[in-house]
C-alpha cells in the first residue's frame, strides 16, 4: 500500500514540476504582438512597436521551415544613436523578438546569432521557442530589465 501511494505522490509531483517549467512552449497562444504591446505599455522609452511580415522582414526568413513564424521589433529611444536622424525598426534601435514553432528552431537560430559576436551589435538569449535580441546600445542593467520585462510578460500572458 505505501508503494501505490509513494507512486501516486511521485507522479503527481512530475506532473506538477514538468507543468511548471519556466520556459514556454509552441503551444502557447501568446503572440509577438501581444509581448510588444505589453513592453510599449510598460517601458515609457519605447517609442513604437512593429510586427514583421514577408515585406518587411530584412532576413526573409518569416515562415519558413525551421524559421521564426513570428516577427515584431520595438524601438525606443534609449537605444536610438544621437547622429540618425530618420531610426528603422531593427535590433539597433531597440529589439527584436522572434518566435518558433519548436524550441529546437529557436535554439539552433541563438547559436548562429551568437556566431555572429562582435559583428553584430546586439545581445541575445533563448527563452523557450522565443529569441529575444537587444541593442547593445543599451546599458547592461538596461538589457536586463528589458530582458526581465520581456521573460515576464510572455510567462504572464500565457
Amino acid at each position: 500500500m505505501r508503494k501505490i501511494v509513494f507512486g501516486v505522490i511521485l507522479s503527481v509531483c512530475i506532473i506538477v514540476l514538468v507543468g511548471c517549467s519556466g520556459s514556454p512552449d509552441a503551444s502557447s497562444n501568446v503572440s509577438v504582438s501581444d509581448v510588444l504591446n505589453a513592453i510599449q505599455s510598460s517601458v515609457n522609452s519605447v517609442v513604437g512597436i512593429e510586427m514583421g511580415t514577408e515585406e518587411n522582414d530584412l532576413n526573409n526568413l518569416l515562415g519558413k521551415k525551421n524559421q521564426y513564424i513570428e516577427l515584431g521589433w520595438f524601438m525606443d529611444e534609449r537605444a536610438i544613436p544621437e547622429w540618425t536622424d530618420s531610426p528603422e525598426y531593427g535590433t539597433d534601435t531597440g529589439g527584436t523578438l522572434e518566435k518558433f514553432a519548436n524550441e529546437a528552431d529557436a535554439k539552433a537560430r541563438h547559436e548562429y546569432l551568437q556566431s555572429f559576436t562582435g559583428i553584430l551589435a546586439q545581445y541575445s538569449e533563448i527563452y523557450g521557442v522565443w529569441v529575444i535580441r537587444l541593442s547593445n546600445n543599451f546599458t547592461a542593467s538596461q538589457q536586463s530589465e528589458l530582458l526581465e520585462l520581456i521573460k515576464n510578460s510572455i510567462s504572464e500572458l500565457e
